[in-house]
């Protein structure tokens, strides 16, 4: 499969995507792109494939930023999560329609948590130092501040994402403090 198929196929995607998760199937998904269904459904073998295809779809066409020693790491990772958010603010609207029904299906969302929870390691991987990867406590910190500011995401009818920022910067300001106060008592 070339690149460009594999991008006409996301497109397509995206486009069935925005009609809601029932619609989200690869029958759906072929008909839209031309393509056949059975090669559709070697691509995504079950729905949850789908949804997984599209949140790498998304790391893919970001680039994060090279190291910066004068940038805190919390900085850096405010930075590049917020790089996230700019690449798929095109797919808001569509997102947020996802976001309202995954919660009904628990399976998927389920299926879906691991996989936010690897997009967030590896922003996390590159800018905090490696002891501090492998915490679980301040993973944990990072991935909820980042959860919580993926519901401002799917919310925020603002043009620059204000809201987004704003809630991201509380979070992750919530999770430093919570973070230092964890490594006063256990500083293994």
């Amino acid at each position: 499969m070339t690149s460009e198929f594999y991008s006409h196929i996301m497109s397509c995607v995206w486009m069935v995507a925005n009609r809601g998760l029932a619609q989200l199937t690869p029958e759906v998904i072929a008909n839209q792109s031309g393509a056949e269904p059975q090669e559709i459904e070697r691509l995504f073998p079950e729905q949850y494939h789908i949804l997984l295809a599209m949140l790498e779809n998304i790391k893919h066409h970001v680039s994060l930023p090279e190291v910066d020693k004068r940038l805190s790491p919390r900085d850096q990772i405010f930075e590049a999560v917020m790089l996230c958010f700019d690449e798929a603010q095109p797919y808001q609207a569509t997102i947020h329609k996802l976001y309202q029904e995954v919660g009904w299906h628990p399976h998927l969302l389920l299926k879906l948590i691991p996989a936010f929870t690897d997009f967030i390691r590896f922003i996390c991987e590159r800018y905090l130092p490696a002891e501090r990867v492998k915490t679980t406590a301040e993973m944990l910190v990072i991935t909820g501040a980042c959860a919580y500011a993926f519901r401002s995401f799917v919310q925020d009818s603002s043009f620059d994402l204000s809201a987004t920022m704003a809630s991201l910067d509380q979070a992750l300001k919530w999770g430093d403090d919570l973070n230092s106060r964890v490594r006063e008592f256990f500083p293994w």
